[in-house]
């Protein structure tokens, strides 16, 4: 097939079609939403249909990444680069380097809502009065829940049928737990462990039901915080997994800074607030990881402070007027177009973001 590209071509173009004569078949004439269609047909995503800018957005995103990964590819070893991720996540295109056979640059941004960072949060929402349903169902359907799956499935649709503790599928789901835990233990030994881990799994989803105003004794918050940190330390030693050094160590100075409070209650309010503190910092991802590459990879362009051979400049968007006089910019300075680069959407090029561009050359 040989198409013709045009980025006005959607609403229809003339010629109508690439080849000569009429009734010619294999070079149509499309637009952007043209092209998505033909690509989503030839790689089979085209069902289910979504809004063409949620795919539009999507495969340029995916485009620019694989160009500039093949793009690294061609760069000799001994020119200086420098690759500027300047929203700090290079997710996307790490994808397209990794296709190309280029090192990842392996940047993510710091989020405080990555998995088992939440575990925290739950584990206190579920306490206050009223009941809050959601939250346990969410700590039932958490992917490493401290509740064992064949025991949070179980809650999760009692929950479902009726939501609320102490209600009759509640209580049959209970039963049903029990009995499966007990009944697979074979001698004295097998059933102590599995009474404790039925009296642990208890704890998470049916502790001590407080009211926010009145406030949470101080033993039962260092309880739960004591819960986290000992759920997320053997979650760690059986799957290396960084997040759960992060919950643990997050849960261990909130339960610092509750103690340091000297209080004998905790309302929600101050509670919450100190979690919201320390969760604030986030993490990133535990899947982004950087490769070894002979260019380096930076988020802000200020980082740069000496002569380089190229610029990447991965999500390129306007740095502010500023980030210019940091660097001591003049208005005369050209343009990004008249150096040789170009943009993603050139009608949007700020001018002080082009002059900035001057500067980096």
């Amino acid at each position: 097939m040989d198409i013709v590209f045009g980025l006005w071509a959607d609403g229809g173009a003339y010629p109508d079609h690439g080849a000569d004569g009429h009734g010619a078949l294999g070079a149509p004439v499309v637009g952007p939403s043209g092209l998505i269609d033909i690509l989503e047909t030839r790689y089979g995503m085209s069902v289910p249909p979504a809004a063409y800018v949620v795919r539009i957005a999507a495969w340029q995103g995916a485009l620019a990444s694989e160009i500039a990964g093949q793009w690294l590819g061609t760069v000799a070893e001994d020119r200086s680069l420098v690759l500027i991720a300047q929203t700090g996540d290079t997710q996307l295109l790490d994808h397209g380097l990794a296709g190309s056979g280029q090192p990842r640059a392996g940047r993510s941004s710091r989020s405080p809502y990555r998995g088992s960072l939440q575990v925290l949060l739950l584990a206190f929402k579920i306490t206050w009065r009223p009941f809050d349903a959601h939250a346990l169902m969410e700590l039932l359907l958490f992917q490493r829940s401290p509740v064992a799956a064949r025991a949070a499935w179980r809650l999760a649709a009692a929950l479902e049928e009726a939501p609320g503790r102490g209600g009759e599928p509640w209580l049959a789901a209970w039963k049903a737990i029990e009995a499966q835990e007990l009944d697979a233990a074979t001698d004295e030994k097998l059933r102590a462990k599995a009474a404790a881990r039925l009296a642990r799994w208890r704890s998470w989803v049916e502790p001590i039901e407080t009211d926010p105003d009145a406030g949470m004794p101080a033993t039962e918050v260092v309880a739960i915080c004591d819960r986290v940190i000992s759920w997320a330390i053997t979650r760690h030693a059986g799957e290396a997994d960084p997040l759960y050094l992060t919950t643990a160590r997050l849960a261990g100075d909130v339960r610092n800074a509750l103690i340091a409070l000297e209080r004998t209650h905790y309302p929600r309010t101050l509670v919450e607030r100190i979690i919201d503190q320390a969760l604030d910092e986030g993490h990133d991802n535990p899947a982004a990881f950087a490769e070894a590459a002979h260019w380096r990879s930076i988020v802000h362009p200020g980082a740069v402070w000496a002569p380089v051979d190229l610029v990447l400049w991965w999500d390129f968007a306007d740095a502010g007027e500023l980030l210019l006089a940091f660097l001591g910019l003049g208005r005369s300075a050209p343009s990004l177009r008249t150096l040789g680069a170009c943009s993603t959407n050139p009608s949007a090029e700020p001018a002080h973001s082009a002059r900035l561009g001057t500067a980096l050359s």
